[in-house]
């Protein structure tokens, strides 16, 4: 297939129009790479936070559990102590009933 003059007279004036075209397709292409290339850069600055944040995750767990724990422990104490309390307060009572009775008669 061969040039004609025609067809030359033709293509010359539309040649820049071309060139633009492609170049924004360059351009588009150059875009959607820079886009890529800073999402992923995203997604691996989320993905070393999100192993930071699972260790402070884990170190409240552990947290948590030992306040519990100390709850828990409280409680006992204070069930023991509140026992002895009542145990004493018994006694006292029973020691004390002599003691606060008075009989008096006429």
């Amino acid at each position: 297939m061969t040039i004609r003059p025609v067809d030359l007279q033709t293509m010359i004036p539309k040649l820049p129009e071309v060139q633009k075209a492609r170049s924004a397709e360059n351009n588009i292409e150059k875009n959607n790479l820079n886009i890529n290339i800073h999402k992923e850069q995203q997604q691996q600055e989320k993905n070393s936070k999100q192993v930071v944040e699972a260790k402070k995750a884990q170190g409240k767990r552990i947290d948590r559990e030992e306040k519990q724990k100390n709850k828990q422990d409280k409680q006992q104490k204070e069930e023991k102590d509140g026992l002895a309390e009542e145990k004493e307060r018994k006694g006292k009572k029973a020691k004390g009933e002599s003691l606060t009775r008075i009989d008096i008669r006429i």
